[in-house]
């Protein structure tokens, strides 16, 4: 096991930025990436849809260019028993990102050289280009994920302002099919630090982005976090919120895939399992943004037998757009304790009503119906 020195680590957001570019030791990179991103992260979330633009635009940049250098880690298979992470969404129309934080128009084309050892040679010979598109709203980009092609989610931003030291993650998202429709996280996720020229001013540049090492995305699930290392609480706390990250990122559906339910769940046992399930870390997320995270950690207290609360999974059951969780949530709420009265709704609540799968297209007005057709519909 790699043991991560976090505790000697500068915790001073100036003084990492000057000292991770320059770092050569591996273990001790990782140790300074995650003080530094627990030290961003504690800042407030950027808020500007343009700053996302920039930001995500960098990220992707730098997450396309490394994916394509020449290494064993990357592979354009796409079989169920291969672990290896996967790059195959260059090789697609394009990828949506899912709106929220990028600006609607977010719209960028970039262009590699795939030369990892594990690519198909059939697409080596040529420059390979992929946009990256923003989907106009999370229907769209779910419809998108569950059978056509790659999305990717991005995570919140943070910047400090008195060295503008920014950090923005993201996850993708690989497609289903017509016939299994559903999309699915893929990991490694990915962290990356930015800095401006002079706080407050002009451009972004590549601070750090650390590389995936490992063939195998079981053994490396967040690029900073190297194969084998030792966890401790920063590896946890950045586990989790990646983990958020991605419940918020569940697509409303009928039925929870395997995936998502190990997910929403917050199961530490479960197959797609981040060693960060700890009662503590999880309380942070009580007052998420995202209803899906807040039900999450509202259920899973309950289910440990934790303080959950009446009151906030009342609010929940309104808020929620998952049929599902919406469910598990008026389930939960059925044992309130004796004498429990809903609270009033607070001002300006806003209602949501819960998700149903939109309506069959309408057959072609040339199609023709079969002769029992009336009947068997009940003659309506």
């Amino acid at each position: 096991m790699i043991v991560l020195e976090t505790k000697t680590v500068p915790k001073n957001v100036k003084t990492l930025s000057e000292q991770l570019p320059k770092q050569k030791d591996a273990a001790k990179r990782s140790a300074m990436a995650l003080v530094l991103d627990d030290l961003l992260r504690a800042m407030p979330e950027v808020t500007d849809p343009m700053l996302y633009d920039q930001l995500a635009h960098n990220l992707f940049t730098d997450i396309t260019a490394r994916m394509a250098e020449p290494t064993e880690v990357f592979s354009s298979s796409s079989a169920p028993d291969s672990f290896a992470p996967r790059l195959d969404f260059f090789f697609r129309e394009q990828v949506k990102v899912k709106p929220g934080r990028v600006p609607k128009t977010f719209s960028r084309r970039y262009s590699v050289k795939l030369q990892g050892k594990n690519v198909d040679r059939v697409y080596k010979i040529q420059q390979t280009k992929i946009d990256f598109v923003a989907a106009a709203t999370d229907d769209e980009f779910n419809a998108w994920t569950d059978a056509k092609g790659w999305g990717v989610v991005v995570h919140s931003a943070h910047v400090d302002t008195t060295t503008g030291v920014a950090r923005i993650a993201c996850t993708f998202v690989s497609n289903g099919s017509p016939e299994a429709p559903g999309g699915r996280f893929v990991r490694p996720s990915w962290v990356g630090f930015y800095k401006q020229g002079k706080p407050g001013l002009g451009g972004f540049y590549t601070m750090g982005l650390e590389q995936v090492t490992s063939n195998d995305w079981r053994e490396q699930p967040i690029n900073i976090v190297p194969p084998k290392a030792e966890p401790n609480d920063l590896t946890r706390k950045l586990a989790m919120a990646v983990w958020m990250e991605q419940v918020a990122g569940i697509a409303p559906r009928l039925k929870l895939l395997p995936q998502e339910e190990a997910l929403f769940e917050l199961d530490p046992e479960g197959p797609n399992a981040l060693d960060a399930a700890q009662p503590a870390f999880i309380e942070a997320y009580r007052d998420a943004e995202s209803p899906m995270v807040r039900a999450a950690v509202e259920l899973k207290l309950a289910t440990n037998g934790g303080q959950w609360s009446p009151d906030a999974v009342f609010l929940l059951t309104k808020q929620v757009r998952h049929p599902v969780v919406r469910a598990r949530l008026e389930e939960q709420l059925k044992k309130a304790p004796a004498g429990w009265k809903a609270p009033p709704l607070p001002p300006n609540f806003e209602t949501v009503p819960v998700w149903s799968p939109p309506p069959p297209p309408a057959p072609d007005a040339g199609t023709k119906l079969p002769a029992d057709a009336r009947v068997r519909d009940g003659g309506r």
